[in-house]
């Protein structure tokens, strides 16, 4: 009975220290433990990300041609996997005007407005049987009406001859008028002698070496000399003011002509743009022409006398020459007052899944200043990309238009701060 109290106490007595001693234990491990997450804590840092929709794309990016208008095809001219450079044409739609005939006239457009200089040369260049439809040939009769006046014109034998005589007059006075003033010198050399010998003759006279009827004879030269003198004059004064109508006139008739060039001139190039702007007009309705160089991809298989819908994808082109590959993202404009250029990014790709091919890297290049309306406002960020590696060290294949997210890297924030973060958060919501 002893022996059992003994062996009872005994037991109890280690069960104490042994207990005591987990206690210690346990209070050591709960506190290293704490302190270790403390530290960890403070030097541990976790990324605070922006996520947003990711798109892989290239400068120039791939082309979208779309139908403008319901229509049939009248010429297909290229299929998919074609190259093409730009301004090639692509397709035509059916048109009241033949397209040919329109294409010809856009082309000569292109070109000084004066090619043509005589009437045989407009219709020339300018054939009246052109098919341009209702629209364009209103406005290409009207530009070959102003054309026509502009020739005609240039070549208007009553205005050109009316100036061509006035200058013909001109000159003929300007002749007469030097000649006039060599003869009113001579003229004046002559009184002035005659008026020598009358003095001479008036001096004799007194002395009685002339007789009267003499001395009549020497006034009545000189008066004839004076005479001639002032008639040479009204000569001169008559001539002067015949060359200052004729230069008055030559110049009111190069205004005039001048006037004319300019209206007809204006008028011409008036006619022409508007005539452009028709074309350019049908262009945008009926004709699909490649805005770059490239290669053609369709989701269709087009042919002759097929019907297309408005707003249809009717061609792709994807540029030859892309060596600018980045990414365009969707910022959701929510927590994006840390987001700056030069941030880093990670952008996982839907059509390489990250766990088996890895993220690329990339930087933030460019925010657009104002955010993009619509229900879900966003900023859109271009991101660029150095290579199209990813951390996983594996080469992707750029194809055009590739989906994806975008992780944008803001701020390193500690675990001790993102813990203190949300108990502020959780504070200030009570």
């Amino acid at each position: 009975m002893d022996n059992d109290t003994d062996i009872s106490n005994g037991t109890s007595e280690f069960m104490g220290r042994t207990s005591k001693r987990f206690l210690t234990y346990g209070n050591a491990l709960s506190l290293f433990t704490v302190a270790t997450l403390v530290i960890f804590g403070f030097f541990v840092s976790f990324n605070q990300t922006i996520e947003a929709e990711a798109l892989i794309t290239s400068n120039p990016p791939p082309v979208t041609l779309l139908s403008r208008i319901n229509g049939k095809i009248q010429e297909i001219k290229i299929s998919s996997g074609d190259t093409v450079k730009e301004g090639e044409v692509l397709a035509v739609l059916e048109s009241s005007g033949e397209f040919m005939d329109i294409l010809y006239l856009d082309s000569l457009l292109a070109i000084d407005q004066t090619i043509a200089i005589a009437i045989n040369k407009l219709l020339e260049f300018y054939p009246v049987n052109l098919r341009l439809g209702p629209s364009i040939q209103e406005s290409y009769t009207t530009y070959m009406e102003s054309y026509l006046s502009y020739i005609l014109l240039q070549s208007l034998e009553i205005e050109n001859g009316n100036i061509y005589s006035l200058k013909e007059r001109k000159t003929l006075k300007e002749k007469q008028i030097s000649s006039k003033y060599q003869q009113l010198e001579t003229s004046r050399d002559k009184l002035k002698s005659g008026k020598m010998n009358l003095n001479r003759y008036l001096q004799l006279y007194k002395k009685g070496v002339f007789s009267e009827n003499e001395m009549e004879i020497e006034k009545r030269n000189y008066l004839d000399l004076l005479n001639e003198k002032l008639k040479t004059q009204e000569e001169l004064e008559a001539l002067s003011i015949s060359l200052s109508d004729i230069s008055n006139q030559t110049k009111s008739s190069q205004s005039y002509l001048t006037s004319k060039y300019v209206m007809s001139s204006s008028k011409l190039q008036l006619d022409r743009q508007t005539l452009i702007s028709k074309i350019e007009f049908w262009k945008q309705q009926y004709l699909f022409s490649s805005p770059i160089s490239g290669i053609i991809s369709t989701y269709d298989s087009w042919h002759k006398n097929q019907e297309v819908k408005k707003g249809e994808n009717i061609f792709t082109i994807v540029s030859n020459t892309s060596d600018n590959i980045f990414a365009k993202c969707k910022v959701p404009i929510q927590n994006t007052g840390s987001l700056i250029e030069g941030q880093k990014v990670l952008l996982h790709i839907d059509s390489y899944p990250y766990p088996q091919w890895g993220a690329l890297a990339g930087t933030v290049k460019t925010i657009s200043s104002v955010p993009k309306s619509g229900p879900v406002p966003y900023y859109l960020v271009d991101v660029e990309l150095k290579n199209l590696t990813t951390n996983f060290d594996k080469e992707l294949q750029f194809k055009h238009n590739m989906n994806g997210k975008a992780f944008i890297l803001l701020n390193e924030l500690s675990l001790f701060q993102r813990v203190m973060f949300n108990l502020r958060k959780k504070f200030h919501q009570r």
